[in-house]
């Protein structure tokens, strides 16, 4: 099983998206080529040698880590990665490379180029060649294409069970547009001011999505790249969304453009995403300079190895011209015009699968993101962690304490009280304490509200195990189903009559 190996060497080449996706193109083209499987992935980096000249002025030897772990991500996305190692000495990356079997052609190709500029003394002329040939030039890409009809794409599943959660979730109905207004400016951290000059028109920007909010509410706009580049005015607006505010990371966001309808944004890192992916896309900001990188004639509507939904923007960056495109994408969609926005709470919360409920969704969903922002979500959450002070709340009322009953009811509903209003044992504990005042009137109120919300609590349980039994057995195992249904009866009313059971 023969593989490839491929260096990638930060002090060759610089801490930038779109010249890491190219070549993570790029190499995986050169192990295809050369029938090989997989790509073995050597990334070099240290202290002494931490950034090519142009990127000194903001990457140095106290803060390029956390360059190198923005970055990282960006590698799992490679077409055919199998392994990935860091070095910081080249010699130890090379000795590494020559004690593997399998690599094909060692000494020929990626290693031999690498030794000539890192091992060598080689001119700034030389190192500049090499950065080109490396993650700049598409002639390569443009002839592989010419010659196989196709190009590697980049992997886009890593983040997918995160993804699958966004997607059943606040995505869901709802046309999900990526978006890269380019900003570099705003970056404080960063540096970049030789780049200006290719930031976008945020005037015309938050204009075309501040009005889109009300012309079409089934946009979302998922605003991609790091925080510091994005002004707090655009990451306000209720339409826009960006996946970092939920811990996620570039993964995530290389994942979106494999599910999302749309990329809007300026050739600069995500554009270079988009490029080698499948998604229908609108790159502005084309120039001369971009073309002559792209190596197609300036004026060219599409690059030689793109879909014909893949389209580039020569025109100024205008409000009017974002929301003509968007228009465009949006009638060869077959999402409806007018997407009803659905109730994502609960019209009832159960105390006693709220930790079942948490450990399924865990199982299925295991993250360190935080994917789950839902109305519904945050009822659960405090139900979950409030549940031993409900119950902490009977063990007071059986004790009569209803002093100590009322300062903790006080407390929930200072602080809670949204959350726990669809928690039918919150109003038991009202009633109780009623009952303890002698006031008929409160007590029935409270109970009634207990008693609704207990009834909805059995009706919505047994609609989901219809759910969830109908998925697993598929309408087989209906006695099976009403024994289901027996036992979870019996259950929930010994432990309501439990919870609820307090002395008159």
């Amino acid at each position: 099983m023969k593989t490839y190996c491929a260096i990638y060497d930060f002090a060759l080449l610089p801490y930038a998206l779109g010249d890491v996706m190219t070549w993570c193109v790029k190499t995986a083209m050169k192990a295809k080529e050369r029938d090989c499987r997989y790509v073995d992935i050597y990334i070099r980096v240290s202290s002494e040698s931490y950034a090519i000249n142009l990127q000194t002025k903001h990457v140095c030897p106290n803060n390029y880590q956390i360059f190198l772990s923005e970055l990282y991500p960006a590698f799992q996305a490679h077409p055919l990665l199998r392994n990935l190692h860091i070095f910081s000495d080249p010699d130890n990356l090379l000795k590494s490379i020559s004690a593997q079997e399998t690599y094909e052609d060692i000494e020929t190709h990626e290693v031999e180029s690498y030794k000539q500029i890192a091992l060598e003394k080689a001119s700034n002329q030389d190192k500049d060649n090499y950065l080109i040939c490396q993650v700049k030039a598409h002639n390569d890409i443009n002839q592989y294409y010419d010659t196989y009809q196709e190009i590697p794409k980049l992997k886009t599943s890593v983040a997918n069970s995160d993804l699958d959660f966004l997607f059943s979730g606040i995505f869901k109905n709802k046309f999900v547009v990526l978006i890269q207004p380019r900003l570099r400016k705003v970056d404080r951290g960063f540096g970049g001011d030789l780049t200006y000059n290719r930031d976008s028109d945020y005037l015309e920007w938050f204009d075309f999505i501040h009005r889109a909010e009300e012309k079409y509410p089934q946009v979302i706009f998922v605003l991609l790249g790091r925080l510091s580049e994005k002004p707090l005015s655009l990451l306000r607006l209720k339409n826009v969304f960006s996946l970092r505010t939920l811990g996620c990371t570039l993964i995530h966001e290389i994942g979106m453009f494999e599910r999302s309808h749309l990329f809007i944004g300026a050739s600069s890192g995500f554009a270079a995403v988009a490029n080698f992916t499948n998604i229908p896309y609108y790159i502005t900001k084309i120039t001369q300079n971009v073309c002559k990188v792209y190596e197609i004639p300036y004026g060219s509507s599409r690059l030689p190895f793109a879909s014909p939904s893949q389209t580039l923007v020569y025109q100024d960056e205008t409000s009017h011209l974002f929301s003509e495109l968007l228009e465009k994408k949006l009638s060869l969609s077959d999402l409806p015009s007018n997407v009803l926005v659905e109730n994502d709470t609960s019209p009832v919360i159960d105390l006693f699968t709220t930790e079942y409920e948490f450990r399924a969704a865990a199982f299925k969903f295991s993250t360190v993101s935080r994917v789950d922002i839902s109305k519904k979500s945050e009822s659960l959450e405090v139900a979950l962690v409030l549940k031993d002070a409900i119950r902490q709340g009977f063990e007071l009322a059986n004790k009569k304490n209803i002093r100590e009953l009322h300062e903790l009811l006080n407390h929930l509903s200072n602080n809670f009280s949204p959350q726990l209003d669809i928690v039918p044992e919150y109003w038991k504990l009202y009633a109780l304490i009623s009952r303890a005042k002698e006031d008929k009137l409160q007590e029935q109120l409270y109970e009634k509200k207990f008693q609704d919300l207990a009834k909805k609590r059995s009706i919505w349980l047994c609609y989901r195990s219809i759910i969830w039994y109908s998925k697993v057995f598929l309408f087989k195992e209906l006695k099976l189903v009403a024994k289901f249904f027996s036992i979870v009866s019996k259950k929930l009313k010994k432990s309501i009559k439990s919870w609820t059971n307090v002395n008159s």
